[in-house]
């Protein structure tokens, strides 16, 4: 068995590009394979200020520089998922055009349903009300991809977002 294992590396790495340790050559590789879109949020490049390529595992966890660990992350992402920041938000305010009643509801679905729909399926959809103190409600983009993704394989009845058509 560890020598098929072995066998099975040496074929993986063969079908690798070499790029002999140079880290630029590395991340155009990366942000081409990722078709030039952040893997969390799915901007492209046009709507981000920066891209980096980030290690799935870190290296200080053992992670690697192979092609499998590496990932596109937009700088706000990237800089969320290393807690300084918060990742690309979809925002949703008060229209104006509900009532009390129905504004209740509204509440009801970003503060209790959609958290309970996203526990039903492993996702963390946690709505963030009144960060900035502008009455809005915020849900991470990367996390309602995810619940997307896995509704639309799970769900044959679910339509997809396809959220990378509206970006």
């Amino acid at each position: 068995m560890a020598a098929e294992v072995g066998a099975t590396e040496q074929w993986r790495q063969a079908k690798l590009p070499k790029f002999e340790d140079d880290w630029g050559q590395i991340r155009e590789a990366i942000i081409e394979r990722d078709n030039h879109r952040c893997t969390n949020c799915t901007r492209p490049d046009w709507a981000v200020e920066a891209f980096h390529v980030d290690h799935i595992v870190p290296r200080g966890c053992g992670g690697s520089d192979r092609f499998d660990n590496l990932h596109t992350l937009c700088e706000q992402c990237h800089m969320a998922k290393h807690g300084d920041g918060l990742t690309p938000m979809l925002e949703f305010r008060k229209s104006g055009w509900m009532d009390e009643y129905m504004f209740r509801y509204w509440e009801q679905f970003w503060k209790e349903m959609l958290p309970a729909m996203g526990r039903s399926i492993g996702v963390r959809l946690d709505p963030k009300f009144n960060l900035n103190e502008d009455k809005m409600w915020r849900v991470s983009l990367g996390d309602l991809r995810l619940a997307d993704a896995i509704l639309s394989t799970d769900d044959e009845e679910y339509g997809a977002l396809r959220a990378a058509s509206y970006m």
